[in-house]
Order: structure tokens, then sequence, then C-alpha cells
């Protein structure tokens, strides 16, 4: 698929010689400054931009030397680095919300896997709400507040997660 100017007039059927000149500029794979010739198949309009159409298109060049290129980006040490440092931002962020927001609350989140109660988040905070639903025995309780009809009504077939506040 190819990103093309609508300026110009596009033929199905119609081949197409594409260089990858920031590619043959950039990498040491042999072979990826020559031309590859390519079929269009459709023309596709973009919904976001009128200035813009994309090509479907299939390759009749017989080589490897764009899978060779592709994997060559995305093994880089660059590519790498920005990937452990997207990594440490998730790893921050989340970390962050575990220590400020979640330490902080006092409600009792709780995660159902259908009509089964699975997990409930513990913090200092809700520990006492997470006592008051337990009995003498220290058994939960939440079998008389979250029964099958209950449940039911809170949650709809199909849906992949919400979010309920009793």
């Amino acid at each position: 698929k190819f990103k093309v100017p609508s300026a110009f007039k596009y033929n199905l059927g119609e081949i197409i010689q594409v260089s990858f000149t920031e590619f043959a500029g950039k990498s040491q794979v042999a072979g990826i400054e020559k031309p590859l010739s390519y079929r269009v198949l459709a023309v596709d309009d973009c919904y976001e931009n009128d200035a813009v159409r994309y090509l479907r298109t299939i390759r009749l060049t017989e080589t490897n030397v764009v899978a060779r290129v592709i994997d060559e980006a995305l093994n880089s040490a660059a590519k790498r680095a920005r990937h452990d440092n997207q990594d440490k931002i998730i790893r921050a962020r989340t970390r962050g919300y575990e220590h400020i927001a979640l330490k902080h609350t006092s409600n009792l989140p709780l995660f159902f896997d259908g009509n089964e109660l699975k997990l409930a988040m513990l913090t200092p905070n809700n520990q006492k709400l997470w006592q008051y639903w337990h009995d003498e025995r220290n058994q939960q309780v939440f079998g008389s507040l979250f029964n099958e009809q209950r449940v039911a009504s809170l949650i709809k077939q199909g849906v992949k997660g919400t979010s309920n506040v009793l």
C-alpha cells in the first residue's frame, strides 16, 4: 500500500516503478537503490485528506530486498533504544499511578470474569472496607451483594470492559 498525491491519475492494472530513496541513503542492503515494479490493484481515497490517495499494489519484481531493509530498520540500535525508552515511560507512568492514585484511594476495585469475582485490589486505605465484607469466620460475603441477577444487570454480554461505581 503506497500513499501518493491525488493530483495524478492512477489506473488499475498499471505497472509503476518504485524507488525507495530514503532507505537507499540510510541502508546498507544491496539492491535497495534499484527501482522495483509494482502492479496497481486498487486506488483508495483517504477520508482524512483529499490531497492523498492510497495505491494497493502487488510487487512484480522477485526480490526480498524490502523485507531485509525492514528487518534492518526494526533491529537497529536506535529502534531498540526508542523501544526501551517507551517501556521505561510506561513503567514510570504505571508505577506513579500505583503509588499516587491507588495508594490514597479508599475505594475497593473488584474485577470480575463473567459472574465470578476474580480479583480485588487491596491498599492500606481500603483494608477496613475489605474487612467489612467478611464474616466472623473471615469468609467473603460478596455473594449476597453480587448475586447472578445483579451482576447480569451490571454487565452486558460481549462487552470487553465496563466500569460501575456502587
